[in-house]
């Protein structure tokens, strides 16, 4: 089996039954392995799919954990369109997860999952840890509060209801690079929609966010112009800039007591 990027994708492995929800994980050469230490074996509610675009260290633990094995796809949201879109799958997953190769989750994703439910957030991303590299100050922890309602979640790691995926799954090919597609799925909420930064689970960043990175080096390999798709999903939108706003905002509640005055139990 050859693993690569490619304009299709191949399923090498996958599941006789599949669980609720979704995580898929673009990865390479290396050993990613986003869960908390200690994870593997243990009961959860999602299926794992690890979409590789190198060989793959079989001897790592999302290899051996993982309940899909893709190869192909030009890039994560390419893979998981061609994975998901027109499939029985898409239908079947309440949520689907989508996760960079450099993110380490400081909580449980089942627990995550049902928290965004119960919010009824159509996106989501948990906040990146003050030492993670990072974007967009807004993406960042805030302590103090349990959540951010906003119009906004990044392509790094975003959360999405099954319904609004299949609203904005179309466009996943229209930006091999990912630029722009943070925009198309936040403007393409309903009004009543929103999205959620959650600052009760956090999650760590570890790469630097670098313009001349290998995968940039690899976008501009095949032709891809990030700008340029930037332009295009812009284009297909009608605007020709996009604000983020925060919302609402969920607090810790903290209690002050003055002291030598007895609390009641």
């Amino acid at each position: 089996m050859i693993y690569e990027n490619s304009l299709d994708l191949t399923i090498v492995k996958a599941p006789d039954k599949l669980r609720d929800n979704l995580v898929f994980i673009r990865a390479g050469r290396g050993r990613p392995w986003p869960f908390l230490a200690g994870w593997q074996g243990q009961e959860r509610n999602f299926d794992i799919a690890a979409s590789y675009f190198a060989e793959p260290d079989i001897e790592s633990d999302l290899y051996n954990n993982a309940d899909f094995i893709l190869s192909g796809g030009l890039s994560k949201f390419h893979a998981g369109q061609l994975f998901l879109q027109n499939s029985m799958r898409l239908d079947h997953y309440q949520y689907v997860f989508f996760v960079d190769d450099d993110i380490e989750f400081l909580f449980s994703i089942d627990e995550f999952i049902a928290f965004c439910k119960k919010i009824n957030a159509v996106i989501a991303q948990p906040s990146l840890t003050y030492d993670s590299y990072f974007t967009f100050s807004t993406t960042r922890h805030h302590p103090g509060l349990i959540f951010r309602t906003t119009n906004y979640v990044e392509t790094m790691c975003p959360l999405f209801m099954a319904t609004h995926l299949k609203k904005v799954i179309g466009a996943f090919d229209k930006s091999i690079s990912s630029y722009g597609l943070d925009i198309y799925w936040s403007v393409s909420m309903e009004p009543e929609q929103f999205a959620l930064i959650t600052d009760c689970f956090q999650m760590r960043h570890t790469r630097p966010i670098s313009d001349d990175g290998n995968f940039y080096k690899y976008l501009e390999s095949i032709g891809v112009n990030r700008w340029e798709d930037l332009k295009n999903i812009m284009n297909i939108l009608n605007i020709s800039e996009f604000k983020i706003v925060p919302l609402a905002f969920g607090y810790t509640g903290d209690v002050i007591v003055s002291p030598g005055i007895k609390t009641k139990d």
